[in-house]
């Protein structure tokens, strides 16, 4: 069943990112060929479903697509020319993962300025998408006065207020994405980072999220960094 699950996810993932890949490049590029725009779809699912991703992976985007479909934190308001550059943002905010390396996010940012602008795009925009890209970083006060950008990152953050038993599932699947790391040291470097976003004041910086996903992100952060510091 557990399979099964993760196969229709994968399924469902993939209808929504080639959708929203279509419609999007549409705009940003319309000059470029069906061809092109293919080959770089191609080669940004193949990333997405690489056998060592088991978070960042096809789930992932779709659910980031969904979010911003169903209007969470206010995505249905979000302008056209915003709402293109937000989409292949999600679509290629993971595209370079590697856990054993630090640069992912400017990697992913180096990627999408290369595809983009092989197929023609606009170079404020991809200048646009690159900045959304890097804000996936979560450093913290990136997101002020950039109600898009504060869209995305927190939509990246939408599992952090997954029901426990969800929370627990992608915890998990965290660890196995690093599973070249012994045991001790995961648990102390992953206790940091969680005791570094519950220091923070706001783990979420759309006010209708924040609401909503607040309470229950900090009580999965707590109780994860609780089991994590007891070994």
């Amino acid at each position: 069943p557990q399979a099964k699950d993760r196969d229709v996810e994968r399924t469902e993932a993939l209808t929504l990112i080639r959708a929203a890949w279509s419609e999007a490049i549409a705009r940003v590029a319309p000059e470029s060929g069906r061809m092109a725009r293919a080959l770089v779809l191609s080669s940004l699912t193949s990333a997405y479903d690489d056998a060592s991703r088991y978070y960042h992976d096809l789930a992932h985007i779709g659910a980031l697509l969904r979010g911003l479909g169903e209007g969470w934190g206010g995505g249905d308001s979000v302008t056209i020319e915003g709402r293109d550059a937000l989409v292949l943002a999600i679509l290629f905010h993971d595209a370079v993962y590697d856990a054993t390396r630090k640069d992912n996010e400017e990697a992913s940012a180096r990627l999408v300025r290369l595809h983009l602008t092989d197929l023609g795009v606009a170079a404020e925009t991809i200048v646009r998408v690159e900045a959304l890209i890097l804000a996936t970083r979560h450093g913290g006060d990136v997101v002020s006065g950039d109600a898009d950008m504060a869209l995305l990152v927190d939509l990246d953050l939408a599992i952090l207020a997954a029901p426990p038993d969800r929370y627990a599932a992608y915890a998990a699947a965290i660890r196995r994405e690093y599973a070249h790391v012994p045991d001790a040291h995961f648990r102390t470097g992953r206790a940091a980072v969680l005791e570094a976003f519950l220091a923070r004041p706001r783990l979420y910086a759309t006010a209708a999220l924040a609401e909503r996903w607040e309470a229950a992100a900090r009580a999965n952060l707590a109780a994860e960094c609780a089991a994590l510091r007891a070994g």
